[in-house]
């Protein structure tokens, strides 16, 4: 994540869509995703609050530009939900195009 990290750093006109897939022993899996979202947010949000990570001010339809001018250049993909952050786009709002709109 560190090399994710930098790269984000230094390539501020990106935005950057990371989905997050785990496999985990039944009795661990929530928890075990959970730290799975949670770990890389730390790492590529940008520092405290994480910055960086679109939240509940973006959408889907949401444009490129929208995203820049918010700050916003992560996209952090939560597929099983398991965390209430408004960071961790939960597979209801993930329904990303392949590239967002300039607009």
């Amino acid at each position: 994540m560190i090399g994710i990290a930098e790269w984000i750093r230094s390539h501020p006109q990106e935005v950057v869509i990371i989905r997050l897939s785990t496999a985990a022993a039944p009795d661990t899996a929530r928890a075990d995703h959970s730290e799975a979202v949670t770990a890389p947010a730390a790492a590529i949000g940008g520092g405290a609050g994480h910055p960086y990570l679109a939240d509940g001010s973006l959408s889907p339809t949401s444009t490129y530009a929208r995203f820049l001018a918010a700050g916003k250049r992560v996209v952090l993909i939560d597929d099983m939900a398991t965390t209430d952050r408004p960071w961790a786009w939960g597979p209801r709002r993930a329904d990303l195009p392949g590239q967002l709109r300039a607009g």
